[in-house]
């Protein structure tokens, strides 16, 4: 499983056994988005299909920014409770 989108989350961490999260600092994450943006600029990543340029706007930063005051807590909550329900995992 990959990724942050919230409405789906729950529905794929249901038949996980092993969870992996990836609790990255900040600065890194920042870096990394900056980086991305340089050594793809005006062209799409191999990971992006064919016409997806690599973006980086205000939206996007202040996303990645506040993500551990504003989506961490929640993501932990799940996977606490996943583990809660389901035992510990391996």
């Amino acid at each position: 499983m990959d990724g942050n989108f919230a409405s789906t989350m729950d529905m794929r961490m249901q038949p996980c056994d092993t969870i992996i999260f990836l609790d990255l600092p900040r600065w890194l994450c920042l870096y990394r988005i900056v980086k991305r943006r340089i050594t793809y600029h005006r062209k799409s990543r191999p990971d992006m299909g064919e016409g997806c340029d690599e973006k980086l706007d205000l939206r996007f930063v202040s996303w990645v920014w506040n993500y551990r005051k504003q989506k961490r807590p929640d993501i932990l909550r799940k996977l606490a409770e996943l583990k809660r329900k389901n035992g510990s995992f391996t």
